[in-house]
């Protein structure tokens, strides 16, 4: 009934205590929209399990069918977004940035009240029915958490070279393609 490999097995009464064995941490395998959103709501916002077990459920339900439907939206929306008109509002928007932007450097104030109106925007966004089901607690700190993360100046920049990265391969398949051995030529 009691063994250290299956613990209390029989939930009896009698199992005498155990060494506690401490555990790796989990690591999971996330690969799309539905997997994201799993593991935002378990590591970031701590749903309740009962709300998990919905999650994967639903996963393996809804998840080919959710991803394709959000592929293709993503499909449509880059399409409106790289217009020729659009896409050359972004490159001059880009380069008034980068070269003509005469603003001061921000305050240590100025930066805390972004950050503020940042989170309140993104607490405002959250449905109010997932607030009630995650509480409104860990909401403020799940979305304080995402916030803070992209306050991060090292991150953003690894993020930023990572998504040039792949903008530069989808621009030029070639670049991604081995090197082919010299040919010798034959005698």
């Amino acid at each position: 009934l009691v063994s250290s490999l299956f613990e209390n097995n029989a939930n009896s009464g009698f199992a005498p205590p155990l060494n506690k064995v401490e555990l790796p941490p989990e690591t999971y395998d996330v690969d799309g929209f539905f997997d994201s959103l799993i593991y935002l709501a378990r590591e970031v916002y701590r749903v309740p399990e009962w709300v998990h077990h919905t999650l994967v459920t639903l996963r393996m339900l809804l998840k080919n069918t959710v991803e394709g439907y959000l592929e293709s939206y993503l499909e449509y929306k880059v399409a409106q977004v790289t217009q020729e008109h659009r896409v050359v509002s972004l490159v001059h928007l880009l380069r008034d940035v980068l070269f003509f932007d005469t603003d001061p450097p921000r305050t240590d104030e100025q930066k805390k009240q972004r950050f503020e109106e940042a989170l309140n925007g993104f607490i405002d966004y959250i449905p109010s029915y997932v607030a009630s089901v995650v509480g409104s607690r860990k909401t403020v700190e799940g979305c304080k958490f995402l916030v803070d993360i992209f306050q991060k100046p090292k991150l953003n920049k690894q993020l930023t070279y990572v998504m040039l990265d792949i903008m530069i391969m989808e621009l030029f398949p070639e670049l991604s393609e081995e090197p082919s051995s010299p040919k010798t030529p034959r005698p």
